[in-house]
């Protein structure tokens, strides 16, 4: 049993803004791709959430945590970048160099960062759980206001209505009925602007994004 402070190194009198930085820093280091592992990966998103919530509701007092197998079934973990900060860049959208280039800025994880996905979870559904306010509409697969681009990995959807297959060829996916099925995969998520996706959207009047 650790206290969340304690997994993300920093003092029980940390702000918000030291606590986003230590979990961006202790993320990385836990991701399985890069030592880490699985329990490590979701142990620290939990000492974030924990250590979050104790800031916004002072009431609250930080729980010790330790990693419950029992409680979460962890299969997969999602690299994501937001669309925003490829375009605000000037990068290549679909270039692999772009998520070692986003750890050298100062992104807020609504951003940049990595989540994990359970057995049988939609991408969407995974972000949504890990509290991100992604855009989707439909959530059946019939439009693209959820679409994302896959630069690593593989993700397969049990349908497909909208998707051309030069689109598919090129990594794009829908996240609302996406699954992955390689243990990692880099995503780029909100893509609905990209040339040929933005006639396949819902009116915005008929998203609904996540609260």
């Amino acid at each position: 049993m650790a206290s969340p402070y304690a997994i993300l190194e920093v003092s029980e009198s940390a702000d918000a803004e030291e606590i986003r930085t230590a979990y961006r820093s202790r993320i990385k280091r836990a991701h399985p791709d890069r030592g880490g592992s699985i329990e490590q990966f979701v142990l620290v998103k939990e000492a974030y959430e924990e250590a979050m919530h104790a800031l916004e509701s002072p009431e609250h007092s930080p729980a010790d945590i330790t990693y419950r197998a029992t409680q979460t079934t962890v299969g997969y973990t999602v690299s994501y970048l937001d669309y925003a900060v490829v375009q605000r860049e000037g990068w290549a959208v679909d270039d692999p160099q772009n998520f070692s280039r986003a750890e050298g800025l100062d992104l807020p994880p609504s951003e940049f960062g990595a989540f994990a996905v359970g057995h049988r979870e939609s991408v969407l559904e995974a972000a949504e759980r890990h509290g991100f306010s992604w855009p989707y509409s439909c959530r059946g697969g019939a439009c693209a206001n959820c679409a994302i681009l896959i630069v690593e990995g593989a993700v397969d959807m049990n349908v497909n209505t909208v998707l051309t297959q030069p689109m598919r060829e090129r990594g794009i996916r829908l996240s609302c009925i996406g699954e992955p099925v390689t243990e990692h995969i880099a995503i780029v998520f909100d893509i609905g602007s990209l040339p040929g996706l933005s006639e396949l959207r819902l009116p915005a009047q008929q998203a609904n994004p996540a609260e």
